[in-house]
């Protein structure tokens, strides 16, 4: 599985989570610094290959977010 379709899967689970939570998720375009607004909400969103500790790396942008 490439590292793209990973992530997609990943925006799907948090999109999923949020509706279930009766707030309204919608994916933004890229630059912005986080992948889905929902209710007011901005969630950057990371998925991997498998279970892995440690840190994890973001962007300036995601902070400025």
């Amino acid at each position: 599985m490439t590292n793209k379709e990973i992530a997609g899967k990943a925006i799907k689970k948090v999109i999923k989570y949020e509706k279930q939570n009766k707030r309204k998720p919608e994916i933004v375009r890229q630059g912005k610094g986080y992948d889905i607004k929902s209710s007011g909400r901005c969630i950057e969103v990371k998925g991997c290959k498998k279970e892995v500790g440690g840190f994890r790396f973001f962007q300036h942008n995601c902070f400025e977010a």
